[in-house]
């Protein structure tokens, strides 16, 4: 009777554990989430929210961004807004796409890098086609991950010096 006592009482402590473990999928993997970013922050571009576009890069000024127009690199917070909303200014209407999307990653540290190419209209009412490179570094703090360095560039021909701004990539 003891015997049988003990194994009913295992019994329900594994069901219990078995119940209380997450479910297989049922927590996104730390790459599902930085896809999700990126995905979001392509999203956010396209209906020109700044401050949602802000929400996935670091709030300090850690923040380092290397742009493919000048000037040379973007220290912080304040001078990367300011670049974005120059940026969004510029083209309107404007539509960024991302393709070769590909992450690699730890539980702290990650890296994504795509190809993005937007199709707008600048101010004077010219089509603008640009095609570039993204390099983002990310940082995952208290359950959510940051870009904390982006690099973006477009391939140029160093015989002119000139940037291939609509390549197929």
């Amino acid at each position: 009777m003891k015997e049988l006592s003990v194994a009913i009482g295992l019994t329900i402590i594994s069901v219990m554990l078995c119940a209380s473990a997450p479910k297989a999928g049922s927590e996104k993997t730390n790459k599902q989430q930085i896809i999700e970013l990126e995905h979001g922050l392509i999203e956010a571009t396209n209906t020109k929210h700044v401050d949602q576009m802000m929400s996935f890069y670091d709030g300090t000024d850690r923040l380092y961004i290397f742009d493919a127009i000048p000037p040379l690199k973007y220290a912080g917070t304040a001078a990367w807004r300011k670049n974005l909303e120059g940026f969004i200014a510029a083209y309107n209407p404007g539509i960024l796409e991302i393709t070769e999307l590909q992450v690699v990653n730890d539980d702290k540290i990650g890296y994504a890098h795509s190809i993005q190419r937007f199709t707008g209209t600048d101010k004077n009412g010219k089509r603008v086609v640009m095609a570039f490179r993204v390099t983002d570094c990310l940082e995952k703090e208290n359950g959510k991950w940051k870009i904390v360095h982006e690099h973006n560039s477009m391939p140029i021909d160093y015989a002119s010096g000139k940037a291939f701004l609509n390549a197929d990539l």
